[in-house]
């Protein structure tokens, strides 16, 4: 029979994660195990994209994938109680605004960078030039081990569609999560995205 996967056994994956990045916030150390389980199979690749600092406008890791010609804009919940929380509807559709910032005249978007690290400002520059120039579509992942009702999800896919150019949205919570962590501790290959 197949063991059930809860929130401790991901709790125990990020903090042997975060151990190796303890300049890090734990929800920077989740967005890590995300990247690498889900999107790059490379630890160092999944860290380079991690922002791992403040003022980040809610941008906790930006991935421009040249193979796919795609970019990934990431935010991370780690919520690690045994009930997850609902997620928040203005923190979602807040997100859902980044790609309409990234995909914005020049104005807007220089606007948006102001006040933003800039670490995390040049990350940005780098995926819009690609959405700009090559036209790269922009995924954006709400990744959370809270929850997130179905009609949430619905109006979040519905504000990124309405973006200027391709942009697509996924909104993982806690179940989702979890069964992805499954994936990866059986040593199941992450996903062509």
């Amino acid at each position: 029979m197949a063991k059930t996967i809860e929130i401790t056994h991901l709790i125990k994956e990020v903090k042997e994660l975060h151990g190796s990045y303890p300049h890090w916030t734990l929800d920077n150390a989740f967005v890590h195990w995300f990247l690498q389980a889900f999107l790059v199979p490379s630890a160092e690749r999944a860290a380079e994209a991690v922002t791992g600092v403040s003022h980040d406008k809610g941008v906790d890791a930006v991935l421009v994938d040249d193979d796919v010609g795609k970019v990934f804009l990431l935010q991370g919940k780690f919520h690690q109680g045994p009930h997850p929380p609902l997620e928040n509807r203005s923190d979602i559709m807040a997100f859902t605004q980044v790609a309409q910032k990234v995909a914005s005249r020049e104005p807007e978007f220089k606007d948006f960078l102001k006040g933003m690290d800039g670490g995390v400002a040049k990350k940005l520059e780098q995926a819009r030039q690609r959405v700009k120039q090559r036209h790269y579509p922009i995924h954006l992942y709400y990744v959370t081990t809270g929850k997130c009702s179905a009609a949430l999800k619905s109006e979040a896919e519905s504000q990124a569609a309405q973006v200027n150019g391709v942009v697509e949205i996924s909104i993982l919570d806690r179940p989702d999560v979890l069964s992805l962590l499954a994936d990866f501790l059986t040593g199941a290959a992450p996903p062509v995205p």
